[in-house]
This record gives structure tokens, C-alpha cells and sequence, in this order.
């Protein structure tokens, strides 16, 4: 069979469905070795940058530098302090090659313009192009990073007092500090984010449905054939910047006033000593990530501003009217306006959708998902292009419908951390043959923002309210338990079992039992579904 001819119909399958149909003729076409599309793209090349068949290389760079100075005071004989600057300087990411394309910032909102999110009808930018990597599109400030620590023992006292600060001095230590550390950021964030413009590879791939001149009919191609369809021919040699974004394409870019993200943590703890031996510890720790980097989508569909919600309550209205009052008897799909009482015309999804019978659309108005119908027209271009002929703005849902199919994405300082936990603490080091060291910590960790992450991917539930992505981390243990010891067995010299023979000494000398415990609360498991 081939594309105009086809064997496995009813006629020559009696009694067979339309699966059992396609079945026959995929299974055919794999023991015939026939070849249904071939998926290629080729790659920029760094030596003439042209586009052929090669494995790809990418060389970049990233330069950074640091300044570090400590010192340690001692104020008085039982309170010292320590001191600590550090001074860093992160460079831009730099593509050495120049394989890679950008967008600009302004790029990143389009037709919208810049910082105009919501606002259908503002349209005061342009449709972002990509254009060849050229300088910095971000440039880090010197960052200063002070630390402080201070280690004071604890006056001896008598009495109710002395059960805390102990009866002798340097039973008892208090110590806190305060540290800022930058974060360093791994090449996979920039070369991921570059990687996903256009221009360093180019997609070649054909079939008889996309590309027919050059493939042929369905069926006419096989493994065995002495040269497979290519389009590579037809293809351009080497990117011609700027290149124009095609609405299934995705932008991506950097913040221009991005910083290194750091965290700032703090602790503070008492020491006191049980016995010559044995010391009890209770400590609080935390630390808070700060401008932490986060790749977040700027294409979040709007419902409000621009009054789809309020049609999308009368589609509703329509169809459980349609459907005799109750909209989850499926009667009928009709949510239009078919001159029933209380039905009222729905111009935007009519005009968007093309009828008012669909299917799909009838479906998520039964189950209220507004977003989910919003976004079948946001990124189908046909259904948008109906909307924009009808004289609705081209940003009617979306900040950059040039690529709203794709995304627009931009890397920002957005994200945060926070962890605090409490933890109370005995060790015993090693004497008479036995050491212990056992804690409990009580902790909590959040994250707003990419918590395990390479990419720093992690876009908001809703740009309108970010806190609302504030959550357990996905390594947020709340509670733990941690046991380890050694126990050294009582035989060898000095010991209180020994031997006087030197081979049965020395066999059974040296001993030691060693064990590790750890229990502890489980990692957050999140669910995610809809309620009726």
C-alpha cells in the first residue's frame, strides 16, 4: 500500500475495526521496512559556522573572583570573636564559539512591551527576534559577603544558676554567628536557557504529510532504498540574523540587572558540659536564600483583564440550560446561545473556537477549568488568528502572542529559601572504651522557586501572587533522629580480659564495635488534582 493506495480497509478485512485496520498496516510496514518519516536536524558548526551533520560542540566560559580576609579577636579572656570578609565578583556567561542566539529583554514581552503583563490591548513593544550572541546580557555587581562569629564561656555561678552555666569555668559555652555566601550557579543554567533559541540547530526532518516534495507518498520509501529523502538541500547554509520567532518557538533570556543569588544564615547554640567526658548541645539554625536564580515563564494566560471569565460563567450558564438545568447531564454540547432563557451571546469563544458545539470545550465547561479553555485558544494559532481578524488584540491572553505556542522565558532573581531548625545534641567522646554521639532535629525547609533544579527552572503557579508557590522543599525533613557510636571490646593489654600468649593477644586485641542509626520523617509527597 502506499499513499493513494490501501489494502487493510473493511472490504478486505471483514469484521475488523478501524484499530484493528491500523494495526495490519503498521505491522506490515515494519516487516516491509517501510519508512513512515525521518527525524533530523543539523548543527551549527563552530570552525565555518554552516549547518551539516556533526556532533555538536559548544565552548564556553565563565570567570569569577574572589577576595577573602579573617581574623580572630579575643575581647577578654572568655569572649572571642571572629571576623570574616569576602568580596566576589561573578563575570557573565561567555559563548565562546558564538553558536548560540539571543533575545533581548524587551524581546521577552514582545508586542506588549516591557513590564506590561495583563494588559490586553497595551502595545507598545515589537515581536522578538533572535539575534547572534553578542557582549553580556546580564553583568553581576561586585558582591560583599561579611561573616561574624562570637564564642563567649559562660561565667561559673552557684545555686539554680549554676545548673546552667555550670560550676567551673568553660562548663558552659554560648556561641552564635552570622554569614552571607554567594551561589554559585552551574553552566547547565546557561546553556540550557541559550540552547532552546533558534539558530544552533535547524530541523530537517521530513514525511509524506509535512513535507510531500520531498519525501514522496506514504509508502513509497523503505530501509533498503539506496538513498533515503532528505531536505537538507533545500535548507539554508548559515543563519541569517536576525531570525523571526514562529509563534511554536520559544524565547528565552536573562534579567539585565541579574545578581548573584546568595544566602544568609545564622546560628545560635549552647554548650554544656555533662561531665568530664559528655557534653549536651542545643542549637538553632537557619539560613535564608536570597535573589536565588529562576527561570519563569512570562506567557501566563489571562482570564481576568480582558473579560474571559465572565463569558466563560455565561458558556456555563448556556449549557446547563441547554442541558435541562443540569450542566453534568450530557445531553448536549451546544453552549451557545440558542435563544433559550437566560442564555446570553459568547462573541469570544465563538468567534475564537468556531462553533459553539465543541466537544473538549463542553467538557472544561462542565468542570469549570476557564484557565484550560483560555489556553486552547492562546496557543492555537488558527483560533487566535479568528480572534485577532474579529478585531480583538493580538495580546488578548498572552503578554507575547508572537510565541505563544512556544513560551517566553526570562531568568530572574525570583526565587528564595528558608530553613530553620532546632536540634539537641549529646556526645561522649571516646573514654573507657566507649563513644556516643546521638541528636534530634526538629526542622522545616521551604522554597519559593526551583528547589532541586540544574536548569533553575521553575516557573509560578501565577505571576499575580508568587507566595503562593511558597512550599516544602522536596527535601524537607521535619524530624530526625541520628545514633553513632563505638564500643571497643574489653580484651587486650590493660583491658580487662588479656592473655599471656602473644599470638592469642594479638589476635583478640584492638577490637571495636561500631554502629550507626538513623531514623527520621519522610520527604513531602505532592499531589496535584482537581476537586469537584
Amino acid at each position: 500500500f502506499n499513499g493513494s493506495t490501501n489494502i487493510f480497509t473493511p472490504a478486505n478485512l471483514p469484521g475488523s475495526t478501524s484499530t484493528q485496520q491500523s494495526q495490519a498496516a503498521n505491522l506490515y510496514a515494519d516487516v516491509t521496512g517501510r519508512v513512515s518519516g525521518i527525524t533530523q536536524q543539523v548543527v551549527l558548526n563552530e570552525a565555518n559556522h554552516q549547518y551539516g551533520i556533526s556532533a555538536p560542540i559548544d565552548r564556553d566560559h565563565m570567570r569569577e573572583l574572589g577576595m577573602f580576609v579573617q581574623d580572630q579577636w579575643r575581647i577578654s579572656p572568655s569572649l572571642t570573636a571572629t571576623l570574616g570578609f569576602r568580596l566576589e565578583k561573578q563575570f557573565a556567561f561567555v559563548n565562546q564559539d558564538s553558536l548560540y542566539s539571543q533575545v533581548s529583554y524587551a524581546g521577552l514581552f514582545g508586542v506588549s512591551g516591557v513590564g506590561n503583563l495583563f494588559q490586553p490591548g497595551t502595545l507598545t513593544g515589537s515581536a522578538p527576534v533572535y539575534t547572534q550572541i553578542n557582549g553580556n546580557p546580564y553583568e553581576p555587581p561586585l558582591f560583599p559577603a561579611p561573616s561574624v562569629g562570637l564564642a563567649w564561656q559562660l561565667p561559673s555561678k552557684e545555686g539554680f544558676l549554676g545548673a546552667i552555666t555550670g560550676h567551673h569555668s568553660g562548663a558552659a559555652v554560648l556561641r552564635g554567628g552570622y554569614a552571607i555566601s554567594t551561589v554559585r550557579e552551574g553552566m547547565n543554567v546557561y546553556q540550557s536557557l541559550f540552547a532552546q533559541n533558534q539558530g544552533i540547530t535547524l530541523d530537517a526532518s521530513t514525511s509524506p504529510t509535512t513535507f510531500p516534495a520531498n519525501f514522496g507518498p506514504g509508502g513509497s520509501v523503505n530501509f533498503n532504498d539506496s538513498v533515503l529523502p532528505s531536505r537538507i538541500s533545500s535548507l539554508p547554509t548559515t543563519p541569517s540574523y536576525p531570525i523571526a520567532a514562529a509563534f511554536t518557538n520559544s524565547v528565552n533570556g536573562f534579567d539585565p540587572h541579574l545578581k548573584i543569588g546568595y544566602v544568609q544564615s545564622w546560628n545560635l547554640s549552647y554548650q554544656r558540659e555533662l561531665d568530664r567526658n559528655t557534653v549536651l548541645e542545643l542549637r538553632y539554625n537557619g539560613n535564608h536564600g536570597t535573589d536565588l536564580w529562576r527561570q519563569i515563564g512570562l506567557n501566563e494566560v489571562n482570564i481576568f483583564e480582558n473579560g474571559f471569565l465572565s463569558e466563560f460563567q455565561i458558556a456555563q450558564n448556556n449549557l446547563a440550560i441547554a442541558r435541562g438545568g443540569n450542566i453534568t447531564n450530557a445531553t448536549t454540547n451546544n453552549y451557545g446561545n440558542q435563544g433559550l432563557a437566560g442564555q446570553k451571546n459568547i462573541p469570544i469563544i465563538q468567534t475564537a473556537i468556531g462553533n459553539t458545539t465543541d466537544t473538549t470545550t463542553a467538557t472544561n465547561l462542565m468542570l469549570g477549568a476557564a484557565g484550560t479553555v483560555a489556553n486552547s485558544i492562546a496557543t492555537n494559532a488558527a483560533r487566535m488568528a479568528s480572534l485577532t481578524a474579529a478585531g480583538y488584540p493580538s495580546n488578548f491572553f498572552v503578554v507575547n502572542p508572537t510565541i505563544a505556542g512556544g513560551g517566553s522565558y526570562v531568568l530572574t532573581n525570583a526565587g528564595s529559601s528558608y530553613y530553620n531548625a532546632g536540634i539537641v545534641e549529646v556526645r561522649r567522646r571516646l573514654s573507657s572504651g566507649v563513644q556516643l554521639q546521638a541528636s534530634y532535629t526538629w526542622a522545616k525547609a521551604l522554597a519559593n522557586g526551583s528547589a532541586n533544579s540544574s536548569s533553575d527552572f521553575s516557573t509560578p503557579t501565577t505571576l499575580r501572587n508568587r507566595n503562593l508557590d511558597k512550599i516544602p522543599e522536596l527535601f524537607d525533613i521535619r524530624n530526625a533522629i541520628k545514633i553513632n557510636g563505638i564500643y571497643e571490646l574489653p580484651f587486650g593489654p590493660g583491658r580487662r580480659f588479656n592473655s599471656s600468649n602473644v599470638v592469642a593477644r594479638k589476635i583478640i586485641e584492638g577490637w571495636q564495635i561500631a554502629g550507626v542509626a538513623r531514623l527520621q520523617s519522610g520527604t513531602p509527597l505532592f499531589q496535584i488534582g482537581r476537586a469537584h
